[in-house]
């Protein structure tokens, strides 16, 4: 019996070690979808377009909550050690994961920074050191070619989709960026002005030929102290001879800019989603969705036309239409 045995365990081992030899290993795709952690919302939402369903997705800051301020939970510590990618914006954005990064080898050796692939360090000196990159769609497209190369890297069996789905969402990020600049465009000269809560449209005005004269709390983040009374005065100067109501997002102080425009007589406060998108069904959802509806409410509230919006679908741009940059090549 124990012979037997031993011929069957030799004759499996040789069988083992011969297979290879007749029938060469076929790279099959992965059937465990790449686990993948975002910081927040936004580059929550480009992962899923390129990622499809060939990864799962988990969100720190999830829609509608500040990406400025995340406290990591013990719960988010286990999701980001289980995770196989962590997919994060920019080292001088999501400050509160930065200093979590660089304290671990670990977590930093699977972050992949989205900004650190952009050119914007060349860009004119008034954008320059503003991290919300995602308000310029040429930049967003370069993160997301960079992210399609990343996750191809990570997982080549799946190459094809990753860069098949690049390619559609590229396209519909160049239709909305000529969207965007078309329908912005039909602002009255004296009014293309955004006074903002906190400073976070100067990449969208500056992409888009608008100004970006002002921020009542003057920097780039929400973590800051509410903003000084002469600071306030001053801001309130400039919005009455500008004419221009408040923009505001999820993070700012409602009820400060609110009794502001009601005692110095200025518009309403507008909200836009600019720094989160905003929980399903809202238009806002989606990262195409939210840029558009801002558009929309900018164009509408400074005395523009509101032009019919593209199509969700990709397609490429209506010649004549483009944005005045040249588009950016995809590989």
């Amino acid at each position: 019996m124990r012979t037997v045995y031993f011929r069957t365990m030799r004759f499996l081992l040789m069988l083992a070690f011969a297979l290879p030899l007749f029938f060469p290993p076929v790279k099959m795709a992965l059937a465990v979808p790449v686990r993948i952690v975002a910081t927040f919302s936004i580059p929550a939402d480009w992962a899923r377009e390129i990622g499809g369903t060939h990864v799962s997705l988990e969100t720190l800051a999830p829609a509608d909550a500040d990406p400025h301020t995340c406290q990591i939970s013990p719960a988010d510590m286990r999701k980001l050690l289980r995770a196989d990618m962590i997919i994060a914006l920019d080292p001088s954005f999501e400050t509160w994961f930065t200093s979590l990064a660089d304290a671990s080898d670990t977590l930093r050796g699977k972050t992949f920074w989205l900004g650190t692939h952009t050119k914007a360090q060349g860009q004119a000196p008034e954008v320059r050191g503003d991290p919300h990159l995602w308000m310029d769609p040429e930049l967003v497209i370069q993160m997301v070619v960079a992210l399609a190369q990343h996750l191809a890297s990570a997982d080549p069996a799946n190459a094809h989709a990753y860069a098949a789905a690049k390619g559609k969402y590229t396209a519909s990020l160049r239709k909305l960026d000529a969207w965007a600049h078309e329908t912005l465009a039909t602002i009255p000269k004296e009014r293309r002005l955004l006074l903002t809560y906190h400073d976070n449209l100067r990449r969208l005005a500056h992409r888009h030929g608008l100004r970006f004269s002002s921020a009542l709390l003057d920097s780039v983040t929400t973590e800051t102290t509410d903003p000084s009374a002469a600071r306030i005065r001053a801001f309130i100067q400039l919005a009455r001879k500008a004419k221009t109501p408040v923009f505001y997002d999820n993070a700012s102080n409602q009820a400060l800019l609110e009794t502001l425009s009601r005692d110095a007589s200025l518009p309403p406060p507008i909200r836009l989603h600019a720094d989160t998108l905003a929980p399903p069904p809202h238009k806002a959802s989606t990262y195409l969705g939210m840029y558009r509806e801002n558009v929309r409410l900018i164009t509408v509230a400074l005395g523009g036309n509101a032009i019919p919006e593209p199509t969700p679908d990709a397609g490429t741009v209506t010649p004549g239409k483009a944005s005045p940059r040249s588009p950016v090549p995809v590989p």
